[in-house]
C-alpha cells in the first residue's frame, strides 16, 4: 500500500520512518491549508519546544483558496537569516551539527519563491545527509478520497 503524505518545512521523524519502510507519494494538488507542518516546525532548544515559521503571501479577497504548489514565500522577512541563527544556536554544540552545517546552510543562503519548492529541497537535504532514497511520485490531481493508497495528509 502507498501512503498520500505533504511535503512540509523539516518533516516529523514519523515521516522520514514512512519514506524509510513504505512506498509514499508526495501530494501536491491540494489547497493550502493554515496552521500546519507545511510552512512550519519545531525544534528542541535549551528553553524547551521553538517553532520556526516560514512566512507565505496570502491570495485575500476573493481569489478564495490557494493551491499549495501556488504559494509563494515572503521574502521580504529576513526569515531564512533567523531560522539560521536559531538552529546554529540550538544546536552549534550538538555532537555532529558541523557535520551536517555545509548541507543545510543552501537553504538559508538562497531566495525561494514557493513554499513547496523549499520544502523539498529541505526534505532532499535530509535524505541526503541520511543516505536515503527521495520518493519521487507525486500526485497528477487531487483526489478527496484516494483508493490506491492510505491518506496521512
Amino acid at each position: 500500500m502507498r501512503f498520500l503524505i505533504h511535503p512540509t518545512y523539516f518533516p516529523t521523524i514519523s515521516i522520514f520512518s514512512l519514506l524509510v519502510q513504505k512506498d509514499c507519494i508526495w501530494e501536491v494538488h491540494d489547497n493550502y491549508q493554515k496552521q500546519t507542518y507545511r510552512n512550519r516546525c519545531y525544534i528542541s532548544t535549551d528553553q524547551g519546544k521553538h517553532m520556526m515559521n516560514i512566512p507565505i503571501q496570502h491570495v485575500g479577497g476573493n481569489q478564495g483558496r490557494q493551491l499549495y504548489k501556488e504559494v509563494r514565500v515572503d521574502n521580504e522577512y529576513k526569515w531564512q537569516r533567523q531560522h539560521w541563527r536559531t538552529l546554529q544556536t540550538a544546536y552549534r554544540t550538538s555532537p555532529f551539527f558541523e557535520y551536517y552545517e555545509d548541507d543545510l546552510a543552501p537553504l538559508f543562503h538562497t531566495n525561494y519563491k514557493f513554499l513547496m519548492d523549499f520544502n523539498f529541497e529541505t526534505i532532499k537535504i535530509i535524505c541526503d545527509c541520511l543516505q536515503l532514497d527521495l520518493p519521487v511520485s507525486k500526485t497528477e490531481e487531487y483526489e478527496e478520497q484516494p483508493t490506491d493508497s492510505k491518506d496521512l495528509r
